[in-house]
């Protein structure tokens, strides 16, 4: 067999072999994280989401019935990404039973057990196999942070990286949950491997071709939670407008990448959400012209009980009172939920922000950088490497930038200062599973630095001490 063959199959064996042991470690650890009660309603919403795709009642009547707004809160992806699986399993061994959310789960000390009989939780089998399928889906996460560690560094930072990943107990416990971080991490973490590829100059077509598989993602991400649009969108911007600066060119190298990011990322987001279609077969014309002459006029205008930014922003989705008075109007507009979606959890963290707050005492970039860089570890002191694992990392972007040349390792910490960003900026609380894509991005920097000083104390230790020979008189 020739020596190309073999280092092909070499690769294949050797990255299932990593896939088979994190999906083994993390299935086996999900009997031991604790019950969250947010697992409950990804559960509950995923069942009614996946049933709907398989009755063909995939649509916006039906998805806005789902209870507790699950169905419209978030996107769909996440929820038919884990709900699919549990239908077929269910429907297979388990008789086709359901879990139906019949109310949110409410944690006040009482043990599982008494909750599970209230019907608030799931029953444990289904819990269990839905916690399997999110660890199956975090077990690929962990073989595409080896990927990124390869590119950006080499295989062995990948390796290590992917080890210290299933060792940090933040990605352990939201990998072994019934809930879509996950599957949002995993996108985000594909999105911006492929940014890191456009940082070098390339053809016109495959400059568009990078922007377009990025944008996918993007919008994949987003079909799950509606920020990944942002944090792909943001890290591809910054990689395209670096590369601009140091090589440069004109404002159009710039512009055809971002515009076709952003088509193909909205492509993705709507196609994979039919919550933002409107209804066609419901439209009148006659009551549409209706309504537009009645607003415009004044004449017979409705008066709403808050300012309209309120009513949209508002957790009790159904609007009423715009349905009600605009049914047509509120139809053709549909197109509009994707950018008010912001505004509704801009609100909603408002209100939880306002309930458990952040420390008053320190400033939030201190609470969010100690959190990331102290607390939410694989081991103690990792914030060591992790500082050099960023020094390294900046050193050879500044080296290439001096030669003109842009290294994809700035992509490691433009995402790094995003999330803070992100985080400072939006984030209602410092939770943990918010710091996630912070948590698997600095996986990757940490294993920089710790074989970093792994060489330099080889070299140290290895080096030739001897004294010159003298030359013979």
């Amino acid at each position: 067999m020739p020596s190309r063959a073999k280092r092909q199959l070499l690769w294949v064996f050797g990255l299932s072999l990593l896939l088979a042991i994190a999906a083994a470690h993390l299935v086996g650890q999900r009997k031991h994280t604790q019950f969250y009660g947010d697992e409950s309603g990804w559960m509950g919403a995923s069942f009614q989401t996946a049933e709907l795709l398989f009755d063909g009642e995939f649509d916006p009547a039906h998805l806005s019935a789902i209870r507790r707004n699950y169905g419209n809160l978030n996107p769909q992806l996440g929820k038919l990404m884990l709900g699919v699986p549990l239908v077929l399993y269910s429907d297979a061994y388990f008789g086709g039973a359901r879990f139906e959310l019949t109310t949110r789960y409410n944690w006040n000390g009482e043990p599982y057990a008494v909750k599970r009989a209230l019907g608030e939780v799931p029953p444990r089998t289904l819990l269990h196999v839905g916690r399997a399928i999110t660890a199956i889906y975090g077990a690929v996460c962990v073989l595409v942070v080896f990927v990124a560690g390869w590119i950006w560094f080499d295989a062995r930072v990948g390796l290590v990286a992917a080890l210290l990943l299933l060792l940090t107990p933040t990605f352990v416990e939201a990998t072994t949950r019934v809930m879509t971080d996950v599957y949002y991490n995993l996108f985000l973490l594909a999105g911006c491997i492929v940014a890191s590829l456009g940082v070098r100059r390339a053809p016109d077509g495959r400059d568009l071709v990078l922007a377009a598989a990025c944008g996918a993602l993007g919008g994949l991400a987003s079909a799950v939670k509606i920020t990944g649009f942002l944090l792909v969108g943001a890290t591809y911007c910054a990689a395209v407008v670096l590369r601009n600066l140091r090589e440069g060119g004109s404002i159009r190298r710039v512009a055809k990448p971002l515009a076709t990011y952003t088509a193909t990322a909205l492509a993705c987001i709507y196609a994979l959400n039919p919550f933002y279609w409107p209804e066609y077969a419901r439209i009148e014309p006659r009551e549409l012209s209706r309504e537009v002459r009645q607003i415009i006029s004044g004449d017979g205008a409705v008066a709403f009980s808050a300012p309209l930014p309120d009513l949209l922003g508002s957790i009790a989705y159904e609007r009423r009172e715009i349905v009600a008075a605009y049914p047509q109007l509120y139809n053709i507009a549909r197109p509009l939920e994707f950018p008010v979606q912001f505004l509704r959890w801009k609100r909603l963290w408002e209100r939880q922000e306002a309930s458990i707050p952040w420390p008053r005492d320190r400033s939030r970039l201190a609470v969010a950088t100690r959190k990331l860089a102290l607390e939410l570890t694989a081991f103690p002191f990792e914030w060591i490497f992790l500082v050099c694992g960023g020094v390294y990392c900046a050193r050879s972007v500044r080296v290439g930038w001096q030669a003109r040349r842009l290294s994809p390792r700035i992509v490691v910490l433009v995402w790094v200062g995003l999330v803070l960003a992100g985080i400072v900026t939006a984030a209602p609380r410092p939770e943990d599973r918010f710091f996630l894509p912070g948590v698997i991005a600095t996986r990757i920097l940490v294993a920089a630095g710790l074989l970093a000083v792994v060489d330099w104390v080889q070299k140290w230790l290895f080096a030739d001490r001897s004294p010159p020979a003298r030359p013979l008189s």
